[in-house]
């Protein structure tokens, strides 16, 4: 969560900081960088949004949206895994999904066991604790 404040906040810092310099060539650099910013975040970071319907798992991050279906995912499992991920939480859950089980997703919903039991319920799972297979 850190890594992501930092960005927003320094580039607004910088434009700033180049606005009382008066500069016209760091108040361009920084309002650009700024811009820069905050695309990416709309474009790709926020909102991010976990939704199930009757026969997928939706998962929206900025102008993404992601859908897998229910009888795709072969396993849930908990994990801290910090790569790139539409989650802002590293207290993740990791999907397994797709023919083989090659395919993987991590997310952070907020109530992670009202989550587990609706998903399980929804896609034949079993649980066993924070985590859910087909076995």
């Amino acid at each position: 969560m850190l890594v992501l404040i930092i960005a927003p906040i320094s580039t607004v810092a910088t434009l700033g900081w180049a606005l009382s310099t008066h500069s016209a060539v760091f108040i361009t650099v920084s309002a650009i960088s700024t811009v820069f910013v905050a695309a990416i975040y709309i474009g790709l970071v926020l909102p991010i949004r976990y939704g199930l319907d009757a026969t997928r798992l939706v998962v929206r991050f900025g102008l993404v949206r992601q859908q897998i279906e229910l009888n795709d995912i072969s396993s849930v499992q908990p994990t801290n895994n910090p790569l790139s991920s539409p989650a802002l939480s590293l207290d993740r859950l990791q999907i397994t999904y797709g023919k083989g089980g090659t395919k993987t997703v991590m997310i952070s919903p907020r109530d992670r066991a009202q989550f587990l039991d609706i998903l399980a319920e929804r896609a034949n799972l079993r649980r066993h604790g924070d985590m859910l297979s087909r076995e």
